[in-house]
């Protein structure tokens, strides 16, 4: 399946909520809780459950996380790499690391800042 869509800045592209069409179409066709999958936005990480109709509300305004190329949480199968099958000339600058640590740490803060607010300790 094409997920070029998921780098894309401008969500208000056709490209873009087709990708969120056919992201959601084939996360509900392999989901065993019912009418909600983990919502893999910017906010919640693939931490929370969501309907569909709040999915998609959240990947157009808020966005996918962009490390999430392949939906492990979503129904694919997980492949995993040995070190002998890792390309040893690989010219990679090491962003995809970056990009997956700042998109997990998000998701913390927002937790974080959440509680702080509604805790009557630290206010």
């Amino acid at each position: 399946m094409e997920r070029s869509w998921i780098k894309l800045r401008n969500r208000a592209l056709p490209k873009y909520r087709q990708g969120i069409k056919n992201f959601l179409d084939f996360a509900f066709e392999h989901t065993a809780m019912g009418d909600t999958i983990f919502c893999p936005c910017k906010k919640c990480n693939n931490y929370f459950a969501k309907t569909r109709d709040d999915v998609e509300a959240d990947l157009l305004t808020i966005g996918i996380l962009p490390s999430y190329t392949h939906w492990f949480r979503h129904g694919e199968e997980r492949h995993f790499q040995t070190c002998d099958s890792l390309d040893s000339n690989d010219e990679s600058d090491g962003d995809g690391l970056s990009e997956m640590v700042e998109d997990y740490c998000a998701g913390f803060s927002e937790i974080v800042w959440n509680l702080k607010v509604s805790c009557s300790f630290c206010t």
